[in-house]
């Protein structure tokens, strides 16, 4: 819907009708002339979005077909059991393939929202290098279903810096037993390309209470009102969800939405990666400076 508004012609119109108002007071002697040629712009202005209008009902109309159609596809039992979170690790685990161009500048955007004065969490880590990004927050959270599955991931970190890792094992999606409305930034990434749409909005809204005024939701997600994502959709690649139903429930929640962006891979198969970025409306303030770092040296 929003590349539809690039169609209109009304700016451009209204600067025409403008151009012609001035030039009918430098020259009043051709004053019905000006007001017929005013009268046609505003005449091809309504035309125009008329024309746009028509557009706008028919988009509505193929998007209500292609949901009526998302239903009967994936509302059952068991597309919502093929795509739940015991199926995204293990001998059938999918993973999204990104160039080292896209790869760098995703983890670019995950660096520019850590910082060492707020806490962070990454849900369900799948890979160290998504981790790595977030190094900084202190401190960081970690969750999963399965912990093991973290204690694995960060053997590579310095025995010291594992300590520091706050992990916690998540049972049924419930955040609870987390701090409430503490952690500046919360990531998800790869792993809601592969959840129903009902478990993506259960993990969307407890991220709301994680979230601090002014914290952000960081996530990838497939985007099926792209042909690519909706492709894989069918065949059970990934899961369905598109940004018209991000839209809505962001604005349901109350998020802002900072960014919602598709980038094209270039892969034939994974077409496009699609990112979210979600705001708590806020400003974030804290008193921390830094955490405290000492060294005890023997003489």
């Amino acid at each position: 819907m929003d590349q539809i508004d690039h169609l209109s012609l009304a700016k451009p119109i209204e600067d025409k009708v403008d151009t012609v108002g001035k030039i009918k007071k430098l020259f009043p002697q051709h004053a019905d002339f000006c007001d017929l040629t005013i009268k046609d712009y505003l005449s091809l202005a309504q035309q125009s979005q008329a024309t746009i209008d028509g557009i706008r009902r028919e988009v509505s109309r193929l998007d209500s077909e292609i949901d009526m159609l998302s239903m009967s596809m994936f509302n059952n039992d068991e597309y919502r059991d093929m795509m739940s979170e015991d199926k995204i690790q293990g001998p059938f685990s999918k993973n999204l393939i990104i160039s080292a161009e896209l790869e760098a500048e995703i983890i670019s955007k995950i660096t520019e929202y850590s910082n060492l004065c707020y806490p962070a969490l990454q849900i369900n880590p799948r890979s160290k290098k998504w981790i790595d990004p977030m190094v900084a927050s202190d401190p960081l959270y970690l969750t999963h279903y399965y912990i093991d599955i973290i204690k694995e991931i960060i053997k590579p970190y310095p025995e010291l810096y594992q300590n520091r890792l706050r992990l916690y094992e998540i049972v049924d999606r419930d955040f609870s037993g987390l701090p409430q409305a503490q952690f500046s930034l919360v990531l998800c990434w790869d792993y809601f390309n592969y959840l129903s749409i009902e478990k993506v909005e259960t993990y969307v809204r407890q991220a709301w209470n994680l979230l601090r005024p002014g914290g952000c939701l960081i996530f990838s997600y497939s985007n099926c009102d792209l042909s690519g994502p909706a492709l894989r959709a069918e065949s059970w690649a990934c899961a369905y969800a598109n940004s018209r139903w991000l839209k809505k429930l962001s604005n349901e929640i109350g998020y802002e939405i900072s960014e919602l962006q598709d980038v094209e891979t270039g892969d034939t198969l994974n077409t496009h990666v699609s990112l979210a970025i979600l705001k708590k409306p806020g400003k974030l303030t804290t008193v921390k400076v830094a955490q405290a770092i000492a060294e005890i040296k023997y003489k």
